[in-house]
């Protein structure tokens, strides 16, 4: 008779879900913040990507909105 061994479900944990985390903790729309950094990635020098960090995103579009 063959055993069959069920395996737990493992949970989400990969570095997708951890940016979606990163970025609600910091009241951040993931869908938003994702988009707009996915946009402009490619063009970002490397010396400033912590600029598409979300909290950095964060206080860079609140700036934004003020000199509006």
């Amino acid at each position: 008779m063959a055993v069959c061994r069920l395996r737990p479900r493992r949970q989400a944990s990969g570095p997708d879900v951890q940016l979606i985390q990163t970025a609600k903790l910091n009241a951040v729309d993931p869908q938003v913040w994702l988009a707009d950094v996915l946009a402009r990635i490619n063009e970002q020098a490397i010396h400033r990507l912590d600029e598409l960090l979300p909290w950095n995103w964060a206080a860079e579009r609140e700036r934004r909105k003020v000199a509006a």
